[in-house]
């Protein structure tokens, strides 16, 4: 797992060699009651607020946690927003990867290719 910061975290207790795991932000324990926390930070970014329902879900050997509106459609404001950002990021990977046009003219043009082996 990585934190915020992009350090490798260990998500297990002890790794057999006295080492106690380390611990970041994207981190909870279990309290004696199995009650765990969620990160501030891990739910401002799922816009998870005090009151919310969110799901547990084993999926594979994980748990997983969602957020009970996630499965609801979003609403079209929501979606044109998402929409956007979309387009602004794809936008910005157009312009770092856009083709090079030849420094030089070909000699060509495309309507010589479609005339070339025919009688005129």
């Amino acid at each position: 797992m990585d934190d915020a910061a992009g350090e490798v975290v260990s998500a297990g207790g002890d790794d057999g060699q006295g080492v106690p795991p380390c611990y970041s932000k994207a981190m909870a324990k279990v309290t004696s009651k199995f009650q765990v926390s969620i990160p501030k930070a891990l739910a401002e970014q799922l816009h998870i607020r005090p009151g919310d329902d969110i799901e547990w879900r084993i999926t594979g050997g994980e748990l997983r946690i969602v957020h009970a509106d996630a499965s609801r459609p979003l609403s079209r404001e929501r979606r044109l927003e998402l929409f956007d950002l979309a387009s602004q990021r794809q936008a910005a990977r157009n312009k770092l990867h856009r083709p090079k046009r030849p420094s030089s003219p070909r000699g060509w043009t495309r309507d010589d290719l479609y005339d070339r082996g025919h009688s005129r």
